[in-house]
């Protein structure tokens, strides 16, 4: 059993009440902000992919445009921090010795992560003269 209800209204939040007060032992109850949108998804993508198409050498190569999410994100994710926090290092020594990446995953992100990132890769567009406009 899975149920979601979107908190926009009183009335949404006295649903949300009376099926926690229904619900069975066992159940979970999650509050959350809610995921990121499939247009938000779609213009991800296409910025990524115009990105990778631009054929922008960075570090020495070019990349793909699942590359490049991961480069973006990475970027975004320290811009955040203001600073490489030592003690949650986004690099690690990996199982067998190699250099292991930790970031986030753009599947998880909440409409606002995915606002925040498109942000983030339209101002890298743009200092590239870059296409930023939005798929229909």
């Amino acid at each position: 059993m899975s149920l979601q209800v979107y908190l926009q209204t009183p009335e949404d939040r006295a649903r949300a009440v009376d099926l926690v007060r229904r619900a069975t032992k066992g159940l979970v109850v999650e509050i959350r902000e809610p995921k990121k949108t499939s247009r938000q998804t779609r213009y991800m993508h296409a910025l990524l992919d115009r990105i990778a198409k631009a054929r922008i050498v960075f570090a020495g190569r070019e990349w793909t445009a699942k590359e490049w999410k991961g480069i973006a994100i990475s970027g975004l994710d320290t811009i955040q921090r203001g600073e490489v926090d030592p003690n949650n290092p986004p690099m690690i020594t990996g199982l067998e010795g190699e250099l292991c990446q930790i970031r986030r995953s753009a599947a998880d992100f909440s409409r606002k992560e995915a606002a925040e990132f498109i942000e983030y890769l339209i101002a890298f567009c743009a200092q590239r003269d870059i296409d930023t406009e939005e798929p229909t």
